[in-house]
């Protein structure tokens, strides 16, 4: 698999990301790097690769949003589920926004625990946590 954007558009939201290669691509790393220390980011390519059984193969989510008028109405759950059926990859990650302004209560976390998503041990300080699905 070589590098594919995923970019999904609606009206009320968005959604974005990408497939790739981690082992021969540098594209995740990149991403990472962008959030995390070196250290850190070495450490998330090994949990990948061993404890998520990664060939290799990931998609990486970049990016969602929702108009804040319409949240709450089930267009982020309708964009992830879009994304996750154009991944290309048994594994998929993210790192929660957690500083973006959320609707009363909203929980980041079980929005992405709610697809199946697991919360990792990874936290980027002005960003947030980084989650895993396998």
């Amino acid at each position: 698999m070589a590098f594919s954007e995923i970019n999904l558009y609606s009206e009320d939201g968005e959604c974005d990301g990408f497939n790739t290669n981690f082992l021969q691509e540098s594209n995740l790393r990149n991403f990472l790097e962008k959030n995390f220390t070196e250290d850190i980011v070495n450490e998330i390519l090994v949990f990948l690769q061993n404890d998520c059984k990664s060939s290799g193969l990931i998609t990486v989510l970049t990016h969602l949003s929702v108009d804040k008028s319409k949240r709450g109405k089930g267009i982020g759950t309708d964009l992830v589920n879009k994304f996750l059926d154009a991944s290309e990859s048994p594994v998929v990650i993210l790192i929660a926004d957690e500083l973006q302004e959320q609707t009363k209560g909203f929980s980041l976390d079980t929005f992405y625990e709610g697809f199946g998503f697991e919360k990792t041990k990874f936290y980027s300080k002005g960003v947030g946590s980084l989650f895993v699905l396998s």
